[in-house]
């Protein structure tokens, strides 16, 4: 039987939670630039405007270089008389006037080639650029609303395809993103933590340059996987960032003080992370023009909290995508734009809609021209794919794909498809089931639900189920976390299979409950029948947890320990 996606429209008081975001940093000159050459100048209009003399300015740079995985280190400090040329590709600058006072420290980069050592191979026609713009927690609903110019200007003026159908297989984006990249689960990949995955392993091999930009710098846990060692890799400035001891900050002259900066992590300084994001990236873009091309730009904190934030970044992001189309960068290039899963924390997250919704990240393809003129079947497959159930394994091999240069190959086939990763190039079974594509019974999209009574004898007996198990596993994990208990259900619904009989003695629960302490907020998926009682998939949280679970320990960062926690 197909899987039939569960028809559902938002209401107002839905829609309200999805309103505009009017934040903005607090906007100034810098006082110093690098230039497209490399060259970091101080900027003598802003510095004047602001009431200083050139003459009593005096800077100094440090160079930012990684030091492993999750570390920074700083170079010496550098007096410059500008202009000077500076190698690497992140600095911090910092400028005093005579009297010793700091009125300038902010970060600065410049994307280098020189860098690099291996040699980039030209685009070709069968040779595709890959360019992929991710926004963290955005499902298809909110894209659409937050991200409408952007949509409309892809999918509508460009063409780009959108996958509606294509449906998240874990709760956040470690496993989401694993699977888009290295094609393997969560488990999978730590079995293989060792090996470079194949797909980076390609990139390398058949000359392309890598460029990876994130505006958040999570804790990269060594034994997850073997992280690439991209050639142009914005983490170290977002690391540096995280130094108390380097403070963005500008001082006016006429107040002497400096002046007031946002402290939305939405910004750093005077500017929008994703548009630091998208700078970085273009600077990649531009300065291996016509060059193999692997982009990947990741955007967290515009997203990642707020659904409602993203609206900040929708012009911006049409912009990029224009640039790539008028400068040319679209003609042999491959541009994705994509989530992980839709919005897990918060007001929306916790409504119904929200909650269905959610299984479905965002993700749209745009091909260029020739490809479609030359492979009329990959197109012919792409738009018949863009309701049927996809995965981000789909994505995995879509990407090798294009990287391992097998379009023809893919043009030339046309049977149907339905293994666990099956490139969108093919046409995906009409038939195919989340089992068959490993997607798991907590995020499986092929079931309606009706409310039930939370006066009802079997929701609370589910519901205390899912508080034993929650209890289960922080007791199985020796952590110094309390024993949690029922504080209320918020929401009970059963699901079923459209179109389709079920035994009556089968049943499987939604619940949503709070616990104490800490008035978690959680989501079960609970199957029973007249013998058991069994979760299907992992418990979600659906409210923030903040420092409750501070003391879990690092190891345990890849699990969901922190989810659950409330500390001693």
């Amino acid at each position: 039987m197909p899987c039939e996606f569960e028809a559902v429209s938002p209401d107002k008081s839905v829609l309200k939670l999805l309103q505009g975001h009017k934040l903005k940093c607090r906007m100034w000159q810098p006082f110093a630039y690098i230039n497209q050459s490399g060259y970091l100048h101080l900027n003598a209009t802003a510095i004047l405007d602001a009431k200083f003399s050139m003459s009593k300015f005096k800077c100094d740079y440090m160079s930012i270089l990684t030091d492993g995985l999750n570390a920074i280190k700083l170079s010496p400090r550098v007096k410059f008389i500008e202009p000077v040329h500076v190698y690497n590709e992140f600095i911090y600058v910092s400028c005093n006037i005579t009297n010793g006072t700091t009125v300038y420290s902010n970060f600065h980069f410049n994307l280098n080639p020189k860098v690099n050592k291996r040699n980039i191979l030209n685009e070709a026609n069968d040779q595709l650029s890959v360019v992929i713009i991710g926004f963290d927690s955005v499902s298809r609903f909110t894209a659409e609303k937050q991200l409408s110019k952007t949509l409309d200007f892809f999918e509508n003026s460009l063409g780009a395809y959108p996958i509606k159908g294509y449906t998240r297989i874990g709760d956040n984006t470690l496993p989401n993103l694993l699977a888009v990249l290295t094609g393997k689960t969560l488990p999978e990949s730590i079995l293989s933590a060792r090996t470079i995955p194949v797909l980076y392993k390609e990139v390398l091999r058949r000359g392309y340059i890598d460029c990876y930009a994130e505006d958040w710098a999570p804790y990269l846990v060594p034994f997850i996987a073997k992280y690439p060692n991209y050639t142009h890799y914005f983490r170290s400035i977002i690391l540096a960032k995280e130094n108390k001891d380097l403070q963005v900050s500008q001082l006016s002259s006429e107040t002497m003080k400096h002046i007031k900066l946002s402290t939305n992590p939405i910004c750093i300084g005077n500017e929008l992370k994703h548009n630091i994001i998208f700078k970085y990236s273009k600077q990649c873009i531009e300065k291996y023009n016509e060059k193999r091309k692997y982009v990947f730009m990741w955007n967290n904190q515009i997203s990642h909290h707020n659904p409602h934030s993203l609206s900040l970044a929708d012009e911006d992001t049409k912009q990029f995508i224009e640039w790539m189309n008028s400068t040319g960068n679209l003609k042999n290039t491959v541009l994705v734009i994509m989530s992980d899963h839709g919005p897990r924390y918060g007001q929306f997250a916790q409504t119904d809609f929200g909650r269905i919704t959610s299984n479905f990240p965002l993700l749209s393809i745009y091909i260029p021209h020739h490809v479609k003129e030359a492979f009329p079947t990959i197109a012919k497959n792409l738009k018949v794919n863009e309701n049927r159930l996809t995965t981000p394994f789909d994505l995995h091999e879509t990407l090798k794909d294009i990287i391992f240069s097998k379009l023809e190959k893919r043009e030339k086939e046309n049977n149907l498809f339905n293994s666990r990763g099956t490139s969108l190039f093919r046409e995906i079974h009409k038939q195919r089931s989340c089992y068959e594509a490993s997607i798991g019974e907590n995020y499986c999209p092929c079931y309606a639900s009706q409310t039930v009574s939370l006066a009802d004898d079997t929701v609370q007996l589910v519901t205390d189920f899912a508080v034993d198990w929650l209890n289960r596993i922080i007791t199985d994990h020796n952590v110094p976390c309390v024993i949690l208990k029922l504080m209320s259900v918020k929401s009970a619904r059963i699901q079923y299979t459209p179109s389709s009989s079920h035994d009556k003695n089968e049943h499987r629960y939604i619940i949503n409950f709070y616990t104490y302490p800490g008035n978690g907020l959680f989501q079960a998926i609970v199957f029973k029948d007249v013998e058991q009682i069994s979760l299907l998939g992992n418990i979600e949280r659906l409210n923030e947890y903040g420092n409750q679970s501070s003391c879990i320990p690092e190891k345990f960062a890849h699990t969901d320990l922190r989810k659950y926690c409330y500390c001693q």
